[in-house]
């Protein structure tokens, strides 16, 4: 999500529904953007999302794009919009790593990956994967290696990482590696 900071508009991204651009609305601290069924707030570095009929949920501050290359994260889980989740059985297991300038690699199960990606301020895209070799089938394995190549944006901050689909409404969510 950004919001520009002195701006009178705030255009959410990574939304099921996909983009939206939301005015300005009188707030008595922060700022705060509303069309009525969907309300984004900010205050300093804590944000929140409303949508109607859905839970409020909190939202991170995007990480400078600076901060990607060099750093390694291990999947938590793999959520589609249906409410499914794949978890991996080890999240050891299931890895990406942004090197300098572009290159993506990590784990996806016994399989190493490999592929190019870019980051902007606002988000990242994955280019494709080289192809695993075959392993002991595992549930997320399959999705993962998918997910990796139909990677349209992503959101990180010091803490968390996403990257959604292009084409399903699949997001990947990573913890980083200590």
């Amino acid at each position: 999500m950004s919001t520009p900071a002195a701006g009178t508009r705030a255009r959410l991204e990574g939304l099921p529904a996909g983009p939206l651009t939301l005015p300005i609305v009188p707030s008595g601290s922060g700022r705060k953007y509303s069309d009525g069924t969907t309300t984004y707030w900010s205050r300093g570095t804590e944000s929140t999302l409303e949508i109607a009929g859905q839970s409020r949920r909190a939202c991170v501050v995007i990480a400078d794009p600076g901060t990607l290359p060099g750093s390694r994260w291990r999947l938590v889980r793999i959520e589609s919009m249906d409410g499914t989740q794949a978890v991996p059985d080890s999240r050891s297991r299931y890895t990406l790593e942004f090197g300098a300038p572009g290159a993506l690699a990590g784990r996806a199960d016994c399989n190493r990956l490999s592929g190019r990606g870019t980051a902007s301020a606002s988000h990242c895209r994955s280019g494709r994967s080289r192809r695993p070799a075959q392993c002991v089938p595992r549930l997320p394995r399959r999705r993962y290696v998918r997910s990796l190549e139909a990677a349209a944006r992503g959101w990180w901050s010091a803490v968390a990482l996403a990257i959604a689909m292009k084409l399903d409404a699949r997001l990947l969510h990573f913890e980083p590696v200590p």
